[in-house]
């Protein structure tokens, strides 16, 4: 199942992914929801975030190094809060503050989406949580890194992801290993494998949830495979995921 958000003549509404369509749906998409008999071209609609998540969380050095074959003794899980009032969706343009005199850089990742509250889980129960996943661009303003991450990672509308949230991956899928790529213009500019996550995703949903409660509809995203990658207005930038699709924006 492909859960997506769009913009119809209702508002902003959930719905799901069916055959070059979107349908529309209603009720809690974390709990009792109905699909309508209602089907709208994808052409027709505009796509945005999926989610809207109260909590986003973001790993940092999330993938083992080009010489790793495993992870170092003592080394921990490192979480970051993303705090960002505005999360944007597919296609749309990723601003430029005005106050920035560096880099912005993009950051293809693929995020886990909690499907229920959450609280001092294992390691198996926290599996069990996830609803789905989706592509994910953790926009930075590099200038700030790595001296004050709050002001490179919490800028309004540096949280990009969709287009879907898919709940079709499985444990497996994710461990077999899934490619992430990063392209600017259509050139390669990140790659890397889930294989190589120095930690599973539910190992750190459960680290998580240790500290926070999670709610339906928070965000984690996994790691991107280094290093970030400067963009420049007009650049077309894109994020994808083996196994979900492509997230896609224009660097304004």
């Amino acid at each position: 199942m492909k859960l997506a958000r769009a913009l119809t003549a209702d508002g902003p509404t959930y719905g799901l992914i069916e055959d070059e369509a979107f349908v529309p749906i209603t009720g809690d998409p974390f709990g009792q929801w109905e699909a309508s008999s209602q089907q709208l071209g994808l052409p027709t609609v505009k796509l945005l975030n999926p989610v809207e998540p109260k909590r986003i969380l973001v790993v940092l050095g999330g993938f083992l190094k080009e010489d790793e074959d495993r992870v170092p003794e003592g080394t921990e899980i490192r979480l970051f809060p993303k705090v960002v009032t505005n999360h944007l969706g597919p296609n749309a343009v990723i601003p430029r503050s005005p106050i920035l005199t560096g880099p912005v850089e993009m950051e293809a990742e693929i995020a886990l989406v909690v499907g229920r509250q959450l609280s001092n889980a294992s390691v198996e129960d926290a599996w069990s949580a996830i609803y789905g996943y989706t592509p994910y661009n953790d926009v930075t303003a590099g200038e700030f890194v790595p001296h004050d991450l709050f002001r490179a990672k919490s800028l309004d509308g540096y949280s990009i992801l969709g287009p879907w949230v898919s709940t079709d991956l499985t444990r497996e899928d994710i461990t077999d290993g899934l490619s992430i790529t990063g392209l600017v213009n259509g050139d390669v500019c990140q790659s890397n494998n889930t294989s190589r996550f120095k930690f599973s995703p539910g190992e750190v949903l459960s680290h998580a949830s240790k500290y926070v409660t999670l709610m339906p509809g928070d965000v984690i995203a996994l790691g991107t495979p280094p290093p970030p990658y400067p963009i420049a207005p007009g650049d077309r930038v894109e994020a994808v995921v083996e196994g979900l699709g492509t997230l896609t924006n224009i660097a304004g």
